[in-house]
């Protein structure tokens, strides 16, 4: 199979071309190719499609209010939330795109600290600290 993309910075795919040459369309990669579009193998497409989602939607990270925190929390039930002793961490419900939804997270200290960003819900607790805590440490220097 091969996907027609419009440009690559593409986040869908435009079309889909059969193994008989053919799109839904009824138009030919040539067609394709003659009027600006790309065609290309599907797994390449979707390297590209996912990196431009990932650019699109992915932030870094933010601190946010105690009540932004709470909302968040109380809009939907939470995924995957986790308490320890240094603090909470859970991710939003609804995804933004692909794997893609936010991540919110509390940080126990004199004074509690939240923080949120749109991250790839198949981070694990672990890896999301350590981005949190990595970017904590570059924005404290």
């Amino acid at each position: 199979m091969l996907a027609v993309l419009k440009n690559k910075q593409a986040t869908t795919y435009h079309d889909v071309i059969n193994e008989k040459g053919y799109s839904y369309s009824g138009r030919s990669a040539e067609e394709f190719k003659q009027q600006g579009f790309i065609v290309l193998p599907e797994e390449e497409a979707f390297k590209i499609i996912k990196k431009n989602i990932e650019d699109k939607y992915l932030t870094a990270w933010e601190e946010i209010t105690e009540d932004q925190y709470w909302d968040a929390l109380e809009t939907l039930p939470p995924l995957n939330f986790t308490k320890t002793a240094y603090g909470e961490l859970f991710w939003f419900r609804e995804f933004t795109a692909l794997d893609i939804t936010n991540v919110y997270i509390c940080i126990y200290s004199n004074t509690p600290r939240y923080f949120k960003a749109a991250k790839h819900f198949t981070k694990n607790h672990k890896e999301i600290l350590e981005d949190l805590y990595s970017h904590l440490t570059r924005k404290d220097n």
